[in-house]
């Protein structure tokens, strides 16, 4: 584009700048050639618009008084098909340039992209020179308010331990995900200490979660939205088929840090604070051997006995997380009365798996504290067994343990086909192919369900080759052998014969 200067007139000794900007931009739209006459006409006020914005945004950020190093652009960009354009405010650099340069000892008179608080701005030949001397690089000084404070691992570690001796809580929220938890510290039991030598000395205790969704509708929504994305990154390994996936989420929840259900509570260990290896004839950890206070130096008068492992302990209170001591009774339950959470009743089937109604049901237990060893034990909730409660499962639908599971996918899956079969299929054939983008979403997505019901339907009506007696196809075409002892068991004297019905399902 020419970059000759043209001259206009004015009737005004000094134009405003509203009519300096229109003139230099027909000035720009009459040389270049890219744009077409109805994109200038179209953008030419908006143009306009921004670059007198964008001179009070300059003018504001040049004028203040505080020593920050946000920035603001003094362009703007334009894109036009594959063309860009950048419309901006001429500021110049005012560096001085350097005695070798081919005009020494005078200012450098660049446009400078970026404007900072107290006019201090620079073009891309003296930006590297601008950063080491205008940056303020101490935004957060240290306070003056303690000027002995050492910055050590003893400064710091003695810090956490007022912390864990005040019982220090803390109460964290998000306010990107809508939730909130409760983060305090907690130190190791003396008998896991001793257990495990060099251990960590603290952990983070991660508790009380709850939702704080706002009460804005769309913040809300925005909020269950990156909750729900944060679940699926934490469980994408996990199977939703599994028996046990519910401890296997709260497993990836330990393992990852994150909290999901109220109840969940996670320890997360100080990794940079940990005890140091003592030798055997000492049971806990020497006070002398360290430069800041730790948990246990107070418990050195304590009476602890050492531990044997072939001798069994004699001391009445637990000393691990699964020690279960005593549970309560159905006397005992009923005097507690409604302060306790009630618990999920499942039915008992007997039949040819062995069934302990005892561990079916969730049971109450009262658990002492690791941690706090002292103090009252507090009344917890033992799950069921999943071995016992898979066993009365097996026993209702009529099959042994072994066939169980794949019975109950081959369930679950049928199930589903057939609630997509009345939920899509009562609808009349589809019309032909629509030509709105909606509707061919719609059609689209009829068309692939009505697929898989028509595969699902095919496959047990399905010519299947012969295999021996002792063997059968499942619903995802694998044999599988069935034993007498099975045979006996999933034996119905009412089902109709396949062999003689050939409509019905060799299922």
């Amino acid at each position: 584009m020419d970059s000759t200067p043209i001259r206009y007139t004015s009737t005004s000794y000094l134009p405003n700048t509203k009519y300096q900007i229109s003139k230099m931009l027909t000035h720009f739209f009459i040389l270049q050639k890219v744009l077409p006459r109805r994109i200038q006409q179209k953008y030419f006020d908006l143009i306009r618009r921004k670059l007198l914005e964008q001179i009070n945004f300059i003018k504001s950020r040049a004028s203040k008084r505080t020593l920050k190093n946000s920035i603001t652009r003094t362009f703007f960009s334009f894109s036009y098909k594959r063309y860009r354009f950048h419309f901006g405010i001429y500021i110049p650099c005012e560096h001085a340039c350097a005695p070798g340069s081919l005009n020494p000892f005078t200012w450098c008179h660049s446009p400078s992209p970026f404007v900072m608080s107290l006019n201090r701005r620079a073009c891309g030949t003296h930006q590297s020179e601008f950063s080491r001397t205008e940056i303020n690089h101490h935004l957060k000084p240290v306070p003056d308010s303690d000027p002995g404070f050492i910055n050590s691992k003893s400064s710091h570690a003695n810090h956490v331990y007022d912390l864990w001796q005040h019982r220090w809580k803390n109460d964290i929220f998000s306010n990107r995900l809508g939730i909130r938890y409760n983060v305090c510290y907690a130190a190791n039991s003396s008998n896991f200490v001793r257990k495990h030598p060099g251990a960590y000395i603290y952990r983070k205790h991660l508790s009380n979660f709850s939702f704080d969704l706002s009460s804005n509708p769309v913040t809300k929504r925005k909020q269950e939205t990156r909750f729900k994305r944060h679940c699926a990154r934490v469980f994408k390994n996990i199977n939703p088929t599994s028996r046990t996936m519910k401890e296997d989420k709260l497993a990836a929840g330990r393992r990852f840090r994150f909290l999901f259900h109220e109840s969940q509570h996670i320890y997360s260990p100080l990794h940079h604070l940990k005890f140091k290896r003592f030798s055997i004839g000492k049971f806990l950890p020497d006070p002398d051997d360290y430069t800041f206070n730790i948990p246990y130096h107070s418990l050195k008068n304590s009476s602890i006995t050492p531990i044997v492992g072939s001798q069994p302990s004699t001391s009445y209170r637990p000393s691990g997380a699964n020690t279960i001591p005593h549970y309560l009774n159905a006397e005992e339950i009923a005097v507690l009365g409604g302060s306790l959470e009630p618990l999920k009743r499942t039915p008992v089937y007997y039949g040819y798996n062995p069934v302990d109604p005892s561990k079916v049901d969730s049971s109450y237990h009262l658990q002492y504290n690791p941690i706090q060893p002292d103090l009252p034990p507090s009344i917890e909730i033992r799950q069921s067994n999943p071995l016992d409660y898979d066993s009365s499962t097996a026993n209702a639908i009529g099959t042994t343990l072994k066939h169980y599971y794949r019975r109950a996918m081959l369930t679950r899956q049928i199930t589903v086909w057939t609630k997509d079969y009345h939920k899509y299929m009562k609808q009349p054939p589809p019309p032909p192919k629509p030509s709105k983008k909606k509707q061919h979403h719609k059609w689209k997505k009829w068309m692939e369900k009505h697929q898989d019901y028509e595969d699902f339907m095919s496959k047990p009506y399905a010519p299947r080759p012969y295999y021996p007696p002792d063997y059968h196809t499942d619903l995802f075409g694998s044999p599988s052998y069935t034993s007498d002892e099975t045979k006996t068991v999933e034996y119905r004297p009412n089902k109709r014969d396949t062999l003689t019905n050939s409509s019905a399902s060799s299922q």
